[in-house]
């Protein structure tokens, strides 16, 4: 599956918002809704047309301590697949998306335009290439879903 201009095929999308659901013991997509901000109409038209609230997504997810994959259902709850288990070729590659993504988001132009302190960018680089790393292990290398991943983290962080 490849994640393109923000967008997953709307079975996905329901999948994920039946996922988020259970998570928070919800029992209908309208309350669902307020509890992500969203107008009950803004969340049906999102899971129609495939899309998913994002930003609403990574902030439950960190405040929860839930894993984005699972949430996300890249992969099943309680199943991860190891970075042992890589070839060293895969990793190279994973690696080399993450960085080609990172320093598209994290040039010295992206830095000053999202006027982020030098300690804030130096712990954003971090946290962000773990993440972005997990992803691409988690994707198979889906570059698409890396930069998605990237921009979304960013915006919460520049915020």
């Amino acid at each position: 599956m490849i994640l393109q201009k923000d967008k997953v095929d709307s079975v996905r999308s329901s999948r994920v918002l039946e996922e988020l659901q259970k998570r928070l013991n919800v029992k209908s997509k309208s309350e669902l809704a307020r509890l992500l901000g969203l107008a009950p109409s803004t969340l049906l038209r999102q899971e129609t047309n495939g899309e998913l609230p994002y930003r609403q997504l990574i902030e439950l997810a960190e405040i929860n301590g839930w894993s984005m994959d699972e949430l996300l259902c890249l992969k099943e709850s309680g199943k991860s697949q190891s970075a042992e288990c890589l070839t060293i070729e895969l990793m190279i590659r994973y690696v080399a998306i993450v960085v080609r993504v990172s320093e598209k988001y994290l040039t010295s132009a992206e830095i000053k335009k999202r006027d982020l302190g030098d300690k804030k960018i130096a712990s954003l680089r971090i946290e962000l290439a773990k993440i972005l790393m997990e992803l691409a292990i988690t994707t198979q290398g889906n570059e698409a879903a890396v930069d998605l991943a990237c921009r979304s983290i960013l915006t919460i962080n520049s915020a």
